[in-house]
């Protein structure tokens, strides 16, 4: 993580910074713009100009995106209205999560390939052919998700160590069902799941999101921390 300091590039990349001061700093989360690295922050207020064909993705203490799309000239940092100590924690969070991810190997390194591949393409549901952290929305339905397959699949899913094991049917071409009934849905619950046919279970844990988090940005940095990493990935890649 780092601050921007004043710079020029000449050329192509056509960047220039004059800084103002301002109380507050944007956080960079994505730039194709020479100069302009992710994880740096940029004080509000900044004079930018940004060539065409070009964007840079800021983050403000409020939580909400700005892209910017050159040709662009002017300044950054617009609907920011003031500083607050919850604001730079939340800044200075998501700089040092995309400054650590710079390779790949936190954040979204299971990014998503299609429901026939790996990993979904669906941000919430629960993965039962890969163990890890789950994030859950509680006021939205949870779904289990396997790789979509033409044949009928069935599974085992238990809440360890209180419940017995619950069987559930996966009917053919599905490539998500809901979350079983008979098995309660728990903040910290660990669980086991065995799909017919894998010789190993998976292990997962679930992690329910506070409604207090005021934002997407907020909720990424949330489950970042409670280790739900692909999910936090993913929900990065579509702020805008």
């Amino acid at each position: 993580m780092r601050i921007l300091p004043f710079l020029t590039v000449a050329g192509a990349a056509c960047l220039l910074f004059a800084t103002v001061a301002w109380a507050a700093d944007l956080v960079v989360i994505r730039s194709n713009v020479a100069g302009i690295t992710r994880g740096s922050l940029i004080p509000a207020g900044t004079q930018l100009e940004i060539p065409a064909g070009k964007s840079v993705t800021l983050i403000n203490p409020s939580g909400t995106p700005e892209t910017l799309k050159g040709p662009f000239k002017g300044k950054v940092g617009a609907r920011v209205t003031g500083a607050s100590e919850d604001g730079e924690r939340l800044v200075r969070a998501l700089a040092k999560l995309v400054d650590d991810d710079k390779d790949g190997a936190t954040l979204g390194a299971m990014r998503a390939v299609g429901d026939k591949g790996g990993v979904p393409t669906d941000l919430w549901v629960i993965n039962v052919t890969m163990s890890g952290t789950y994030c859950v929305v509680g006021d939205q339905p949870t779904r289990l998700w396997r790789p979509k397959s033409d044949k009928k699949g069935a599974l085992s899913l238990k809440l360890v160590p209180l419940s017995k094991r619950v069987k559930v049917s996966w009917p053919a071409g599905e490539a998500t069902i809901p979350w079983p009934d008979g098995i309660q849905l728990r903040d910290r619950g660990n669980y086991l799941v065995q799909l017919k046919g894998s010789l190993n279970a998976i292990k997962f844990q679930i992690r329910m999101l506070p409604e207090k988090l005021a934002s997407d940005a907020h909720r990424v940095v949330w489950m970042a921390r409670k280790g739900c990493d692909r999910q936090a990935g993913l929900l990065m890649d579509r702020l805008r």
